[in-house]
């Protein structure tokens, strides 16, 4: 098992670690982050500082969602998909600090894309799909599973922020057009 740098309890039934691959998956991030702003700005006309945020929040989700997690191989067999789905998954969001955090992890991430885009198409699909593309990652890490709860939690959270992001734009507009 990976050294821990500390570990974050979430709730009664597990532990988040987190662990030297996850500060370097940070590090990792945040340096290309720093990398591609200004030419991607330049290339989409996003605007910079939103779209560092996006880096910085991409960086941040990469390194608690992919790092080595702490089940042994028997435990992590394959993907979770709750029974009841919908039940389970808001059971879940209303029972659990994890179910909680699932939920907001990318609300951040929606928020800012649509900043600095200032459209909510593409940061709309790119919240629906990267949780599912982090599910997929997570077979293949090392102490960790995949979770139709975690993607939908993870999803709504984005779709939330493109909301609240939708919103600061319109407000914005309005705010100039007076």
């Amino acid at each position: 098992m990976p050294p821990r740098l500390f570990v974050a309890h979430v709730d009664a039934f597990g532990v988040v670690p987190l662990t030297w691959w996850a500060a370097l998956i940070l590090v990792c991030g945040l340096v290309l982050t720093a990398a591609v702003v200004r030419p991607f700005t330049a290339v989409t006309g996003w605007r910079p500082i939103p779209t560092a945020a996006t880096g910085v929040w991409l960086a941040v989700t990469a390194a608690l969602t992919l790092g080595p997690g702490n089940l042994s191989p028997d435990e992590r067999a394959g993907c979770a998909v709750p029974d009841d789905s919908t039940a389970d998954v808001l059971i879940e969001l209303g029972h659990s600090l994890e179910g909680a955090l699932n939920a907001v992890l990318l609300l951040p991430l929606g928020v800012t894309l649509v900043l600095a885009s200032r459209r909510a198409l593409v940061p709309g699909a790119v919240v629906v799909v990267l949780p599912g593309l982090v599910e997929l990652a997570q077979l293949f890490v090392p102490g960790r599973f995949c979770s139709l709860t975690d993607f939908v939690l993870n999803a709504a959270g984005g779709l939330v922020g493109v909301g609240f992001g939708v919103g600061a734009v319109l407000l914005r507009q309005s705010r100039r057009d007076t």
